[in-house]
């Protein structure tokens, strides 16, 4: 039987190329060898997550795009369709819960919780140096989520973390809680598989 299938393709050679960077250059640029760039423009070869977050962050387009997964390099195309999705998703949550059709009852309420959330997300992403794959990964989970409680817990949250940092900055009792919160967060392991 013949090996005749096609080898994914990723566009790190369309968006290298884009940049008028030869494989020796943008091995210099990103701290790859030119045989590895050569053997991943190929699809012989697959890079680590850590390469993909490197590329990614390195050409400023998310992961799934520079994969060939995804079709586009716009973050804010991604957040409208993340907003379009969560809201799918909530709206089918609400007219469960609620035990009514009414489009425009949970339109109401399913648009309420998703600005909210998106408009949170948005600040916290746009003021924190954040990867592009780690975006690509919140826009993943966030997609994920239907419980509208859940959103609004983390609405609440992340707020009150904001306003904690804000308030530690002169009060040591809110400095205290705020590092309390910190060790939480930085003591979980993440993992890749979702």
């Amino acid at each position: 039987m013949s090996e005749n299938k096609k080898l994914p393709q990723n566009r790190i050679a369309k968006l290298r190329k884009e940049k008028n960077l030869s494989q020796a250059q943008l091995a210099k640029e990103t701290g790859l060898t030119r045989q590895a760039i050569s053997l991943y423009e190929i699809g012989k070869r697959e890079p680590k997550l850590e390469t993909w977050f490197k590329l990614s962050d390195f050409f400023d387009v998310p992961v799934s795009y520079l994969q060939g997964i995804g079709n586009s390099r716009d973050y804010e195309q991604n957040i409208n369709s993340f907003k379009n999705d969560l809201y799918k998703s909530i709206s089918d949550n609400l007219k469960k819960q609620l035990g009514t059709n009414n489009e425009q009852l949970t339109y109401t309420f399913a648009s309420i919780f998703v600005e909210r959330f998106v408009n949170i997300f948005d600040v916290a992403i746009k003021n924190v140096d954040m990867g592009t794959y780690l975006k690509d990964r919140y826009v993943s989970l966030a997609k994920k989520m239907n419980n509208y409680n859940k959103i609004n817990g983390i609405n609440a949250m992340v707020t009150r973390g904001i306003m904690l940092a804000l308030e530690g900055e002169q009060d040591p009792v809110a400095e205290k809680k705020f590092n309390e919160v910190m060790k939480i967060i930085y003591s979980y392991h993440f993992s890749d598989d979702e």
